[in-house]
């Protein structure tokens, strides 16, 4: 048996859970102790708990003086949360590296969990980075800028890289590169090139391997009951523009399935025609009959529809998001539309996208082209994965910070 701890300490979507609980679970049933790491206690008893899964808070920097602007780059995240400043960083480092003392872990399975991976590669601890483009940057020497569009923001960004390279240095006690301190020793990325956010940047042995499966217990079953109109699934947040979103599609003549997680009882009620859920629902067994997916542009939404060759129209709410629209539309397999212009122009675009066959067959075609992705398969290598690493580890794993530095001690 051997001991792993599963991190997450970045980003408030669940996908990145559920990234993780179908490893934990098939980590768990080979026998080995697994506990993990997670930003979200809240969430973790809720979905962990039942599991018998055990949990601890993933350590957070207080008081970080905010960035003052748009996010841009992969180092301006760090910096957001707290990598900028020496202080923070080493707080949230140690904190990891105390943990790991308590769990003596042989390995480290990280998900958009800089800091752990940080921590975990200070004193040695093998690691395995699972992630989506956005969270796994190509480079961070310097950090790509997602905003391009934006000149007045490419001295910033580089001036906040600087800062983070200096506090990540005083933290090792010396001149390490980022790309090496933030590098796990395998990293996989749940993903397909035509949605990385980076597209074009990776080097050429970037192993994409598509979705996990979805965990067992995620979401509640439905299933479509006509075949005579157009299907349509809608995964949407509130928002300003959403009531009018659902009247468009209470008036369309197609059969909607909505899971809107914050709708409030009396919203939904409003709309007689829509199967509303405030919960999840298994979104792999609707879309081998969807049309078209209405999403805010997430991307493990995204990747279910290309890869069951289903059009999205994509409504972004943050950069990611967007980063996510723009590949699906490069790619014609959708249509996206900016917050400020939702509700002027959704109509026109529902009723293109529902009349307008090349949307479909650029999602069909993207579906084909990665047709020998499985996700059990994708779960099977990543297991693999971590036993071997944990099996070939050497008693001196040489650490990030000094090659003279042996593991971390086994009581």
């Amino acid at each position: 048996m051997s001991r792993i701890v599963i991190a997450w300490e970045l980003g408030e979507n669940l996908g990145h859970l559920w990234n993780l609980l179908p490893v934990a679970q098939r980590l768990r049933s080979l026998g080995h102790d697994v506990s993990f790491g997670i930003r979200d206690v809240a969430q973790a008893h809720r979905y962990l708990a039942p599991l018998g899964l055990r949990w601890f808070a993933a350590p957070v920097a207080q008081g970080v003086p905010p960035l003052g602007r748009d996010v841009a780059s992969h180092t301006d995240i760090l910096a957001a949360c707290g990598a900028a400043h020496a202080t923070h960083l080493a707080g949230m480092v140690g904190a990891w590296r105390h943990l790991f003392d308590v769990l003596q872990p042989d390995l480290v399975l990280v998900e958009h969990a800089p800091f752990a991976l940080l921590a975990a590669n200070r004193i040695g601890v093998p690691t395995v980075h699972l992630g989506t483009g956005f969270t796994i940057a190509p480079t961070l020497a310097p950090a790509p800028n997602f905003r391009p569009w934006d000149s007045a923001m490419k001295d910033e960004v580089v001036q906040t890289g600087h800062r983070v390279a200096l506090a990540v240095q005083q933290v090792f006690g010396g001149p390490y590169p980022l790309d090496e301190c933030f590098r796990a020793n395998e990293t996989r990325l749940l993903s397909i090139p035509a949605l990385d956010h980076y597209d074009g940047m990776r080097s050429p042995d970037a192993m994409f391997i598509g979705a996990m499966p979805a965990p067992e217990s995620h979401g509640e079953p439905v299933e479509w009951k006509r075949d005579d109109v157009p299907r349509v699934f809608v995964y949407l947040r509130a928002s300003p523009y959403l009531d009018a979103v659902l009247r468009l599609l209470d008036d369309a003549g197609a059969e909607v399935i909505a899971t809107l997680p914050d709708v409030h009882p009396a919203q939904a009620a409003r709309y007689r025609t829509l199967r509303i859920y405030d919960q999840p629902v298994r979104i792999d067994a609707l879309l081998g009959r969807c049309d078209l997916a209405i999403t805010h542009g997430g991307h493990g939404t995204a990747l279910a529809c290309l890869l069951a060759g289903v059009p999205m129209l994509a409504l972004p709410m943050h950069i990611e998001q967007l980063r996510v629209t723009e590949n699906v539309a490069n790619a014609g397999a959708g249509l996206g539309i900016l917050p400020a212009h939702v509700t002027e122009h959704v109509g026109p675009v529902l009723r293109t996208m529902l009349a307008t066959q090349t949307f479909r067959e650029a999602a069909r075609a993207i579906a084909m082209r990665h047709s020998g992705l499985d996700p059990a398969r994708a779960l099977d290598g990543v297991v693999e994965l971590i036993e071997r690493a944990i099996v070939s580890r050497s008693p001196g794993a040489r650490t990030v910070a000094d090659g003279r530095e042996s593991g971390h001690a086994r009581h």
